[in-house]
């Protein structure tokens, strides 16, 4: 059994481990960065760490709450080999799920190619679509890029 937190971008659905989630802060502040890479939104101090931050519906291609004057962010913990700590910006929190292995179900051939390479697996929950991030390919982004 793992833990999933959901959050949402837009009306799009998403998740990660909960053992990946350092924390969640609400109503982030953050200075943009000029000449970096569209998704890179900026840089947080989050008691003195900095904090790269992420802008998940660039990279996945997804609408986001144009709206949400107050983005929330959630704050990974460093892993992967990377030292960097790297935070998503997202519309909403919602909640921490229990999930088995067998409720993930294969990723549809027909989800197009920017957003199937950071979606580990998906699952259904009632009457939504639960995805689940591939953190270490968004971990890597970059050098997906290149390789692309």
């Amino acid at each position: 059994m793992k833990k999933i937190l959901t959050f949402y971008l837009g009306q799009t659905l998403l998740g990660i481990d909960i053992d990946l989630v350092k924390e969640i802060t609400r109503n982030t502040e953050y200075t943009s960065v000029p000449d970096t890479k569209n998704y890179v939104k900026g840089l947080m101090n989050l008691r003195g760490n900095i904090i790269t931050l992420f802008d998940l519906s660039l990279i996945l291609g997804e609408e986001h709450d144009k709206e949400n004057i107050r983005p929330k962010c959630i704050v990974l913990k460093s892993n992967y080999e990377n030292l960097d700590e790297i935070g998503f910006l997202v519309d909403r929190t919602e909640d921490v799920i229990d999930v088995k292995k067998e409720d993930f179900c294969k990723l549809p051939e027909r989800m197009g190619k920017s957003k199937e390479k950071y979606i580990a697996n998906i699952m259904k929950l009632e009457e939504k679509l639960l995805r689940i991030l591939d953190l270490k390919k968004i971990y890597n982004i970059e050098n997906l890029e290149e390789d692309s």
